[in-house]
């Protein structure tokens, strides 16, 4: 089983491993020392031979085995030498592999990151400005319409002013020659009616004195029934009138209580109206100063974002900085071991190079042996 296990390695056939110990290695022996026999004392015999739990061999047999073996051993051992290296530098090369894709993976999110904070302060800023300005054309605007209403209305009061002032001297006028004509006409009828009031009142006192006195007998009493009869048909005539005249006044006075009711309630519309365009001048006043006042937030509010940005942008280089140096020590730290990855590859090297030296010096020494 030694035999075997040590030199089935030089076998070039396939024998069957399913047999004893024995039979392969007489199979096997008889494969290597194929064509050495020796002719001794007219006899073939072979370097070997192979007893029950042994196998003796003659001299130089042993170290031809051994000096055939030593190559293949020395490549099987460089071949493992370097599977065990690949598999270590393989290791190392994995988790340099893994450390730098981390690496990379936190960089490009701290890239990421910072780049999504500048866009939504720049989305932030865009924003207050967009407010800004849209709130300065709203008020430019409610100055505009307030300006134009002003103007508009007095534009459009002055003609009918003029107008007005044209229509109320025509008016005054034309009253002012009403008025004459009917001062007129109410002087001459009055005059008149004063004329035969006294007339008839000169009537009444000449009628009374005949009436009273004795002193004209001619007169008849038929004459004088008839002057009486006249008399009392002109009082009763100016009866009507006065009455007349009074229920005139009645009609007139009832009349400008009605108009002075009237112009009392338009008064009082009037009043209210004033009241209500007060109450709504006040309410714009209360508006604007609202807008004032919102304008005057949104302005601090738009320093205190650039007091921010310009702290964050402090923070974002500082950040930078800070990156920059983490960036220069994994580089330099990637550089140190990557230099002391070197330095064992170049000693690995150097040892199989010593190994391979001293194995070829071993293969030297047999062969001279031999």
């Amino acid at each position: 089983d030694v035999v075997w296990d040590r030199f089935h390695c030089l076998s070039q056939t396939d024998i069957d491993t399913q047999l004893e110990y024995k039979e392969k290695t007489t199979l096997l022996l008889a494969d290597l020392f194929k064509n050495s026999e020796r002719f001794v004392k007219g006899q073939y015999t072979t370097p070997y031979v192979c007893g029950k739990n042994k196998v003796f061999f003659r001299s130089g047999a042993l170290t031809k085995l051994e000096l055939d073996r030593l190559p293949i051993r020395s490549d099987h051992m460089s071949n493992l030498s370097n599977s065990v290296k690949t598999v270590v530098h393989r290791r190392k090369f994995l988790v340099m592999k893994r450390a730098v894709i981390k690496l990379q993976a936190v960089y490009r999110f701290h890239v990421a990151q910072r780049d999504y904070k500048e866009k939504v302060k720049a989305s932030a800023i865009v924003y207050c400005w967009m407010k800004r300005l849209l709130m300065r054309t709203k008020r430019r605007k409610l100055r505009e319409n307030k300006a134009s209403i002003k103007i508009q209305s007095t534009w459009r009061g002055f003609n009918p002013q003029k107008k007005f002032r044209q229509q109320k001297k025509a008016a005054a006028m034309v009253q002012r020659t009403l008025k004459k004509r009917r001062d007129r006409q109410h002087f001459h009828c009055a005059f008149a009616e004063v004329v035969e009031a006294a007339r008839k009142q000169k009537q009444m006192k000449s009628l009374l004195h005949k009436l009273s006195s004795r002193e004209y007998p001619n007169t008849s009493k038929d004459e004088l029934l008839v002057e009486c009869q006249l008399m009392i048909s002109y009082l009763g005539e100016q009866l009507h009138l006065q009455r007349a005249k009074t229920s005139d006044v009645q009609t007139g006075m009832a009349n400008t209580k009605r108009t002075v009711e009237s112009l009392q309630s338009h008064n009082d519309a009037l009043e209210a109206e004033k009241k209500a365009s007060k109450i709504t001048s006040s309410q714009q006043t209360k508006k604007i100063l609202a807008l004032e006042e919102h304008i005057k937030g949104q302005e601090i509010a738009l320093l205190d974002l650039k007091k921010s940005n310009n702290h964050l942008q402090q923070k974002q280089t500082m950040a930078d900085e800070n990156h920059k140096n983490e960036c220069i020590e994994m580089r330099e730290l990637l550089v140190s071991q990557k230099e002391e990855l070197k330095a064992e590859l170049i000693k690995e090297r150097e040892k199989h190079a010593a190994e391979v030296i001293q194995l070829q010096s071993s293969m030297r020494l047999a062969k001279r042996g031999a």
